[in-house]
């Protein structure tokens, strides 16, 4: 098959969206002829990589600073793709990430979206702040924004929905009243190869780990909370992350100088693949706290390094930790968290992860030959 997928984020090893772009166009490109299509800043030659895949850039930039760069992207590739899809024959137009391709339809392919959360879940609020007034026009604002976005994807022409997590799925079908049947959830992905074996851990404190950028729906400003409802014991909180909402960190920031300079909280950015798999052998505690997650990757790779965990109910989190094992928060509530916490801390029985044979179905290789599956069905059947 000849498969064209649309993305409105280049490829990057940080974001959870990047890496399922990257992952499954690799694996799609083992099977068929993919012509993957993406953002950029500047002219780039298209090409073919290692991988088999013929990477198109579309440019994202424009002199009217008034456009934004997904509106210069949509219309550039719109552009682009009259021409291409008269002069090439292709089966299947997939959107990996985006919001929404409604011109495709226009082309009479098979349109196939993969959702990987529904806004606002992941939106900036107006305002960061506790008053009630403040926090009223912020849940006025994303009750617009979802209005908005389901009479989109109401609108959207799609043969098939591709969700990473049941989470979704269940969104879609709950709320949106969608019909089940478009509906495919294929879960999410890594490339470890092994679950590593249970080794002593190297931190002599008891080490938390979070890997989560600092941005509002990530709820790491709850991190100085819980631990002063930890205080009399000696933690250590891990958070590995970039700091991609200033306006966010700058906010809660001088929450954690005082954790900070007694190392009770430590901050890395911009780490290694080897750093961030040492923070995961020696960490005891892996914590996720975001009131919403596309994918929970990073509480994944825990598992895969049987690191013990405590996550809250969005995303995979809920379907990785009822497999797998760890503990699930079903109210964010910083004393209910930091309960928790001190339970897996004073607990005697040593974690071990369940279903340790079912890990192999979580790779990148496996999720893509589902996705293949669908496509095979719903084409050729």
């Amino acid at each position: 098959m000849n498969i064209a997928l649309f993305s409105e984020t280049n490829i990057s090893k940080k974001k959870g969206t990047s890496v399922y772009i990257n992952e499954v166009s690799k694996n799609l490109a083992k099977k068929h002829n993919v012509f993957l299509f993406l953002p950029n800043s500047s002219f780039k030659k298209e090409k073919k990589d290692k991988h088999g895949r013929k990477i198109i850039y579309i440019k994202n930039i424009s002199k009217n600073f008034l456009l934004s760069k997904r509106s210069v992207f949509l219309k550039n590739l719109e552009i682009y793709l009259d021409k291409f899809v008269h002069n090439n024959n292709l089966d299947i137009f997939h959107c990996l990430y985006g919001h929404y391709f409604h011109f495709l339809k226009k082309y009479n392919k098979p349109i196939y979206w993969t959702c990987h959360n529904i806004p606002p879940n992941e939106n900036k609020p107006f305002f960061y702040s506790e008053n009630l007034f403040l926090k009223f026009i912020n849940s006025f604002f994303f009750t617009l924004v979802r209005i908005k976005h389901k009479y989109l994807i109401k609108k959207l022409k799609f043969k098939k929905i591709i969700t990473p997590s049941q989470y979704v799925e269940n969104i879609f079908k709950e709320e949106f009243n969608l019909d089940s049947k478009k509906i495919k959830h294929i879960n999410n992905g890594v490339n470890l190869k092994k679950v590593e074996k249970k080794e002593k851990k190297k931190f002599k404190k008891f080490t938390i780990l979070t890997l989560a950028a600092f941005k509002y729906h990530k709820n790491l400003h709850l991190i100085p909370l819980i631990l002063e409802n930890l205080k009399s014991y000696d933690f250590q909180w891990i958070i590995v992350g970039d700091i991609t909402d200033n306006k966010y960190f700058n906010k809660y920031f001088k929450y954690f100088k005082k954790f900070i300079l007694q190392k009770k909280i430590i901050i890395k950015k911009n780490i290694s693949d080897i750093e961030k798999r040492d923070f995961f052998r020696k960490s005891h505690l892996y914590v996720q706290l975001s009131a919403n997650e596309g994918f929970g990757i990073p509480l994944l790779e825990a598992k895969f390094y049987n690191l013990n965990s405590l996550s809250t109910i969005c995303g995979s989190s809920k379907q990785i930790t009822k497999l797998f094992g760890g503990l699930l928060i079903y109210n964010i509530d910083t004393k209910l968290i930091a309960k928790k916490i001190l339970k897996i801390f004073k607990s005697k029985k040593k974690y071990k992860n369940k279903n340790v044979k079912n890990l192999n179905h979580w790779h990148w290789e496996f999720i893509t030959n589902r996705l293949n599956n669908i496509y095979k069905y719903d084409n050729f059947k």
